[in-house]
């Protein structure tokens, strides 16, 4: 596990600057490259904040794992994330995996003119984060989850950040997107199920039916 240094902000959890991360100074030094590449086998990957495919100001971070029945496990900022002019990416091939995030800001989620991307080829996969997570964007970011097809069941919290929902900000919109299959998805919040929408592939995603109204004003 990437422990990582004392977090002077108390965000939930140390500073672990692995596993995937490139860090900058905000402000001060753009970040450079951190890449982790495994090729196969069941893996467990633990860190607490900046890990698993995360990119801090201007910074490019990779996770890319081939194959096999994999744990994400991680506090905060992780698993695809980009934070501040940066790009943040997991990428796991194939396999059952297990992607948990204990605060959230993760699974595909860019802040602040950032991207983060997680990309899952196939299996059945499980997602867990509280909020900021699952295909979010805050600040003017990018934040896409793309999976590629299987059984998967995807948590968060009452919150309703997360699953394709963007923040605009400065007067400007995010980008968010959630791509699944939705013959086999289960969506649930605090523990317990709940339906997608109908028509959510058309519309945008499970949280669609909430916009309709939204999306009718903007067309005309």
């Amino acid at each position: 596990p990437a422990r990582g240094l004392d977090d002077v902000y108390d965000r939930g959890g140390g500073i672990s600057a692995a596993q995937g991360a490139a860090l900058g100074f905000r402000t001060m030094l753009g970040a450079g490259v951190g890449i982790l590449r495994d090729e196969s086998g069941d893996d467990v990957y633990e860190a607490q904040m900046f890990a698993q495919g995360l990119g801090f100001y201007y910074g490019l971070g990779l996770l890319w794992d081939g194959g096999g029945d994999d744990l994400y496990r991680a506090v905060r900022y992780a698993q695809g994330n980009g934070v501040h002019e940066a790009v943040g990416v997991l990428r796991d091939e194939s396999g059952d995996d297990r992607d948990e995030l204990s605060v959230g800001v993760g699974q595909g989620m860019g802040l602040d003119l950032a991207v983060g991307i997680l990309w899952d080829g196939a299996g059945d996969d499980r997602y867990q984060a509280p909020s900021h997570a699952q295909g979010n964007a805050t600040a003017n970011g990018v934040g896409i989850l793309s999976d590629g097809g299987g059984a998967d069941r995807w948590e968060l919290a009452s919150d309703r950040l997360g699953w394709g929902r963007a923040e605009w900000f400065r007067g400007l919109p995010g980008v968010a997107l959630l791509l699944y299959d939705p013959a086999r998805a289960v969506f649930a919040r605090e523990g317990k199920a709940v339906a997608p929408p109908e028509h959510s592939a058309e519309l945008g995603g499970p949280r669609s039916e909430e916009h309709t109204s939204e999306l009718q004003s903007l067309a005309y």
